[in-house]
């Protein structure tokens, strides 16, 4: 199965990126799905059963502490991704993202704290250079606490990708440390 593991976002937080973002892409972008928006730490990759279950016993031995978040501001990866980045707590999910991949037995020597909110799929340069401008003016900031993060195996279809929770891990106070 092929996994990652993500912070979900708040239900009101999505549906704001849908409207002020997501909303406004032409039909050269594929846009990601409302219910689909979160913040990957770390991409696992394609694991078995045995795998898969060695990776949860893993993450649930985690500890960190819950860290204030906040999303704004667009940006992209070269032409073909668009995102909303992490401003505060970036530093915190770099840090909780590298224990992940560690537990996961993978690495991400290029993290970047972002929601992927659409992919390229056949705007020119100029098409997405004026569509990343017009994003980048709208005014979005908006915060949420990190208190956890959820495995997730995802299926690529025709129609996108379906995703679904193998496990959770909420964290607490009291859960500081290593």
């Amino acid at each position: 199965m092929r996994l990652f593991v993500a912070v979900e976002l708040p239900r009101e937080i999505r549906k704001k990126i849908a409207e002020r973002f997501t909303a406004k892409l032409t039909g050269s972008f594929k846009a990601v799905e409302e219910e689909n928006l979160h913040l990957t730490l770390c991409f696992v990759g394609e694991k078995n059963e045995e795998q898969t279950r060695k990776i949860v016993g893993r993450l649930e031995g985690m500890k960190f502490e819950p860290f204030e978040a906040e999303l704004s501001g667009a940006g992209s990866f070269g032409t073909r991704a668009v995102w909303v980045g992490l401003t505060q707590g970036a530093r915190e999910a770099a840090g909780l993202a590298e224990k992940i991949c560690e537990a996961c037995g993978t690495k991400d020597e290029k993290f970047h704290a972002h929601v992927t909110i659409a992919r390229n799929k056949r705007a020119g340069e100029k098409e997405f250079e004026e569509t990343i401008s017009r994003l980048k003016k709208e005014k979005f900031r908006e915060k949420f606490l990190v208190k956890g993060f959820t495995l997730i195996k995802s299926e690529l279809t025709e129609k996108g990708p379906v995703y679904a929770v193998v496990s959770e891990r909420t964290f607490s106070k009291s859960d500081s440390g290593s």
